[in-house]
């Protein structure tokens, strides 16, 4: 993509900073599977409820997409293992997802 990136539009901003750092140009600079997936524990398996801060995002995000309803987000439905387009916020999808309890750990 020669360093071009599309705009990141109506998602939280701590998702946003890990797109960003998941496209950095030098590979060795971008997470790895097991950092990414640290880092989405933090936000769906917190010990107590999501940090207010993460929250606010989750908000200001789902606001932009109600502002955007022509933007169509995928939904996935994580026990039929299926995909289906339609309108999804992160919040739902995080409450969903945690709502699993799926381990999320990588073993080699």
């Amino acid at each position: 993509m020669d360093g071009e990136r599309p705009q990141i539009k109506g998602v939280p901003e701590f998702y946003k900073n890990l797109m960003i750092s998941c496209w950095d140009n030098d590979p060795n600079n971008r997470p790895t599977i097991d950092e990414i997936v640290e880092i989405v524990k933090t936000w769906v398996y917190s010990p107590d409820e999501p940090s207010e801060e993460i929250k606010k995002e989750i908000e200001r995000a789902e606001e932009i997409l109600k502002k955007n309803s022509f933007t169509e987000v995928p939904s996935i439905h994580f026990q039929a293992y299926s995909m289906s387009n339609s309108f999804l916020t992160l919040s739902v999808l995080i409450e969903e997802f945690s709502t699993l309890g799926i381990d999320l750990t990588i073993t080699t």
